[in-house]
């Protein structure tokens, strides 16, 4: 599936922008709606070559979304700052920030659309931009009119002579009056959201995986969580790729720590000791997650591998899981433990 807007073309505009979002809502009821962001904000005249070709950054900024992304078993990161408490980052809020591995899962399993925000601005038009300007400039007067009655109303409590009915031009602009920062796009007439629904789409935009490491951290992700319904969080305080948890992480601390082994990869018997004692100071399980490519996947070329379409769909039931089909690698899976008192 090629990327859409949310008429049937990407040039196509909708009447406007919040039956747009609306008809995002509909179209994709049981999906995660994942918004991809660019990795800077910066233009990619200062930003540099480095900054430009990184991944975008994908988030999640509804509580719709994010209910559907712990039932699918997925946990994200939390990066949003709380409104009430500006100034710690110990309680965050939403955005969610996803894994590259989360949003591959999702797409491959059919539970994610990906807007691709960068795309979905078309150049407004200086109509539209007085549309909202009026908007926000009757707002403004609403609530200065409405700060002036109620001041005309506390001075008639203590004052004998009668009170002007009605302000005099000018008398307003000196009145309060707050502006509340719009959480979403719906009142933009030029915001039509691109979505893309598949890996094969998507991977132009996105390029990810792209290498052979890449490819098999997203099958072994798919291997933990897709095979065995564990959850997984990223791993790098923990000294490898995952941080493996039984269930949800609000409730239960980690388990095991999983680390990557490509085919091409020897693990030297001092990396053996160090990951042992790794395991032990974290007080994790270590595992070494050996890979074995499927036979139709050359891990050497992904790139037209994953644009072919032929593995936008991952195997989800146990019949499925016995054939090849979609499957990107298998694992044989080791941990380590010390002879005696283990782990």
């Amino acid at each position: 599936m090629a990327a859409s807007s949310s008429s049937d073309g990407v040039g196509a505009a909708s009447a406007n922008a919040a039956s747009s979002i609306r008809d995002l809502s509909v179209r994709f009821a049981d999906k995660v709606q994942i918004h991809l962001h660019p990795a800077s904000s910066l233009p990619p005249s200062i930003a540099g070559d480095s900054d430009a070709g990184s991944l975008g950054v994908a988030l999640i900024w509804t509580v719709d979304s994010l209910r559907l992304l712990r039932s699918y078993g997925l946990t994200g990161s939390f990066t949003g700052t709380l409104a009430q408490f500006p100034q710690q980052n110990i309680f965050l809020g939403l955005p969610v920030q996803l894994l590259p591995e989360e949003v591959v899962y999702l797409l491959r399993r059919g539970l994610a659309v990906v807007v691709d925000e960068s795309a979905s601005y078309r150049p407004s038009t200086a109509l539209e931009r007085g549309e909202v300007d009026a908007r926000t400039e009757e707002d403004r007067r609403g609530q200065q009119l409405a700060a002036w009655y109620e001041r005309q109303t506390l001075r008639a409590k203590h004052s004998r002579t009668p009170l002007a009915t009605d302000p005099v031009e000018g008398e307003l602009d000196g009145l309060p009056w707050h502006y509340t920062i719009p959480t979403t796009s719906s009142d933009l007439g030029w915001y039509h959201p691109v979505t893309y629904t598949t890996l094969s789409s998507l991977h132009p935009l996105w390029p990810f995986p792209a290498t052979e490491r890449q490819v098999a951290s997203v099958a072994l992700f798919e291997h933990l969580v897709g095979d065995r319904g564990l959850w997984c969080m990223n791993g790098l305080r923990f000294g490898g790729a995952f941080a493996v948890y039984p269930g949800d992480p609000l409730r239960y601390h980690s388990h095991y720590t999983a680390q990557l082994v490509l085919p091409s990869e020897s693990v030297p018997m001092t990396t053996l000791v160090a990951n042992g004692r790794l395991g032990t100071a974290v007080k994790k399980t270590h595992l070494l997650c050996c890979t074995t490519f499927e036979a139709d996947f050359d891990p050497n070329d992904p790139v037209d591998a994953l644009r072919s379409g032929k593995f936008d769909t991952a195997p989800k039931s146990d019949k499925e899981q016995q054939s090849n089909d979609g499957r990107l690698a298998k694992f044989d899976v080791f941990s380590l433990a010390w002879a005696g008192f283990g782990t």
